[in-house]
């Protein structure tokens, strides 16, 4: 039996959904790659032979990454620390079930704002509300004294304090690229060096900026809204399909997102977990290059074979 420590465990909680959110396969994200899609003037989901590939490829390779790193940082549990640790408890059994049902109805009512628009503004604050009340109930329920559970929830609030001040300079970069027109001057700038590319430098481009533009808006649907009706054109100037164009928006969107620290999904992330950002740069950066010239790959595979 081994242990896994609190890095891989966010690894595999974090990496995972971005596997999905790159490419784009659930009604989770139709609102980010339906909206691309339709900007673009293409069927909503269309095109997707090239995202199951790369959603293959791309998921071999965390899985890999994962366990390889796993392996040689594993702690064996010892047969007596497995009779210490693993002591059955009854109270706690209870405490657990109680967590496991509420988490279930959080996530049931997050999943439904996908068909009840009214909780879509929400989530977040459903989300905040659940970890709340489960940890708060399943404590109580595994007989955790009044004192202990409120040391133990001024620790947690202490552990996730610096994030909350990591969230708001993050939000102040947004802002400030924002309503000083930087950000705007900074695309248009970008755009109309791309006319001077290739075609294959310009599908690189696109993906480059997409995934500039990601660490200034986190929000996928946002960035479509800006994003797309300028580099569609472009690609299309140069007979790149815009679908392929929709690919590199939505690698863009991808695994970036668990790596810039202006994403405050990630930084409450690692705030739970207690991991702190520096560490978790240092253990996630190869395989964010690595998926990087991966996601570069398809997308000369895709303009290789004509993909549209």
């Amino acid at each position: 039996m081994y242990r896994i420590s609190s890095l891989r465990s966010a690894a595999v909680s974090g990496f995972e959904p971005e596997v999905e959110k790159m490419n784009r396969q659930t009604q989770q994200y139709a609102d980010t790659i339906g909206a691309a899609q339709t900007l673009a003037g293409l069927p909503m989901f269309s095109g997707i032979w090239l995202r199951l590939l790369s959603f293959a490829c791309i998921y071999l390779l965390l899985l890999g990454y994962i366990v390889l790193h796993a392996r040689r940082h594993l702690s064996v549990v010892t047969e007596e620390n497995r009779k210490t640790d693993l002591k059955p408890d009854m109270k706690m059994g209870a405490g657990v079930r109680v967590f496991g049902i509420l988490i279930g109805a959080g996530i049931a009512a997050v999943l439904s704002s996908g068909v009840i628009p009214a909780l879509r503004d929400y989530t977040m604050i459903i989300v905040a509300v659940m970890f709340l009340v489960a940890g708060i109930t399943a404590c109580r329920v595994s007989g955790m004294d009044r004192r202990a559970l409120g040391k133990s929830f001024l620790s947690g609030v202490a552990a996730v304090s610096p994030s909350i001040l990591m969230i708001l300079m993050a939000a102040s970069i947004k802002y400030t690229m924002v309503e000083g027109k930087i950000l705007d001057t900074l695309l248009h700038s970008a755009v109309e060096a791309g006319r001077n590319m290739s075609r294959a430098e310009l599908v690189l481009f696109i993906y480059l900026i997409c995934l500039v533009m990601n660490f200034f808006i986190p929000s996928g649907s946002a960035k479509a809204f800006l994003l797309i009706p300028l580099i569609v054109p472009l690609a299309q100037l140069f007979g790149i399909s815009s679908q392929l164009c929709i690919v590199a928006f939505a690698f863009g969107d991808g695994f970036s997102n668990v790596f810039y620290p202006t994403n405050p999904a990630l930084l409450i992330s690692l705030g739970l977990a207690n991991v702190n950002y520096g560490k978790w740069a240092a253990y996630s950066w190869k395989f964010q290059g690595l998926n990087l010239l991966l996601t570069s790959g398809l997308l000369l595979l895709g303009l290789t074979v004509g993909y549209c």
